[in-house]
């Protein structure tokens, strides 16, 4: 079977979705089936070498403007090659993460192919992402109407969770198109490795235990409510740090915010913020956690449910977690790989942190289940499977 795939994913600047995109691909290839891709020409240098484990071919399409719009505009310049590919190709499958001119990008492949199965991904509902990134209402009203119509002229709706479906049910998407497939991980890249290595690769010593978050700083995520709750922590288990990983969503405003919160706490000389690392380094750093956190807020979250990759790869890693019971977090509870808390209490937050540290058999059971959930569920091959099955 063919497969062309589409995104204005910029492969150079990494992060969750080129993460998700190239695995997909990969297991499709994997599958045997013909997988190429259509994708902007990256901002800096890439090894492509190994993204030919993923596709058999990349078109890449000039990036001819950042700044506002810039999806909009950079995803116009896609059409031309989006359209001669279809005409030449023939694929069986046009597999599009959803971006906002993708509507007409439909539209026309229909016309150049009818036969061809349009599969559109949708990873979040844009009206509350964008409200939350601060988007005017108008613009974010905007973006809602362009989902829907994308959703609307695809054969098939893969979202990643059940709200999101909800929400597309309820906007006058016909459900039986819709279907849904959380997010994976990548099992062999994220696997237990001991302690004592990953902390010296690292630098950082290994007198004390590591609480630890890792993804970009949205402010969904909640990370400000880890800092919260380090205090009380540190009253109980003085020789605790806290190690986040990553870096702001929009700018660095979020990462700011958070290093003056640390401040303003008392807990700066606790908290040991890395920035950005590269994808090679995420297992490293979530294995020198002692334990894994993703204290997600309530806006959001509790209304579109979650399916989030670093749950897979804190439990890839055999990492105990503490997160925010949300919906789509079940697991962590239904399989004890973890605590759930009410989402935005720093105290219940602090006071499950503090069970695991001081219950280290408690602990040790917990990290062994999830590595062994990872193995089961949460590997890219069985999504992608999930995925074809849903389609041929």
């Amino acid at each position: 079977m063919k497969i062309l795939m589409n995104a204005i994913i910029d492969l150079g600047r990494g992060g969750p979705g080129q993460i998700h995109f190239v695995a997909i691909a990969k297991e499709f290839k994997n599958f045997g089936h013909e997988v190429k891709a259509i994708l902007r020409k990256p901002s800096k240098i890439i090894n492509k070498d190994k993204l030919r484990n993923s596709f058999d071919t990349i078109f890449w399409t000039p990036s001819v403007y950042e700044g506002p719009f810039s999806q909009t505009i950079n995803g116009i310049t896609q059409l031309r090659t989006i359209l001669k590919l279809i005409a030449k190709e023939k694929p069986d499958i046009f597999y599009s993460r959803f971006y906002l001119i993708a509507p007409l990008s439909y539209i026309l492949i229909k016309l150049v192919k009818p036969s061809v199965v349009i599969i559109s991904e949708h990873n979040g509902y844009l009206y509350d992402d964008m409200r939350m990134l601060n988007f005017s209402r108008v613009k974010a009203f905007v973006a809602k109407g362009l989902q829907l119509l994308g959703a609307k002229f695809s054969d098939k709706v893969l979202v990643v969770t059940e709200g999101i479906k909800d929400l597309l049910v309820q906007n006058g998407i016909n459900e039986s198109k819709i279907f849904v497939v959380g997010n994976g991980t990548d099992i062999n890249h994220f696997r237990p490795v001991k302690r004592h290595k990953v902390l010296k690769a690292v630098g950082l010593k290994p007198d004390y235990y590591y609480i630890g978050f890792i993804g970009r700083f949205a402010r969904w995520q909640g990370v400000d409510f880890i800092l919260r709750a380090a205090p009380m922590i540190l009253k109980e288990i003085p020789q605790t740090r806290f190690l986040i990983v990553g870096d702001g969503l929009v700018g660095d405003l979020e990462y700011k915010n958070l290093r003056s919160l640390s401040k303003k706490l008392g807990i700066d000389k606790e908290c040991i913020f890395t920035g950005n690392v590269p994808y090679k380094m995420a297992p490293v750093y979530i294995n020198t956690f002692d334990i894994a956190v993703a204290p997600f807020i309530r806006e959001r979250n509790e209304k579109i449910g979650l399916s989030p990759l670093k749950i897979r790869d804190y439990a890839a890693c055999g990492v105990p977690i503490v997160a925010s019971e949300v919906k789509g977090l079940e697991m962590v509870k239904e399989n004890n790989i973890g605590i759930l808390v009410d989402p935005e209490d720093e105290e219940k937050l602090a006071n499950a942190i503090i069970i695991l540290l001081k219950n280290p058999e408690m602990h040790r059971k917990m990290g062994e289940r999830a590595r062994e959930l990872a193995e089961r569920e949460f590997s890219w091959g069985k999504i992608a499977e999930e995925i074809l099955d849903k389609v041929i």
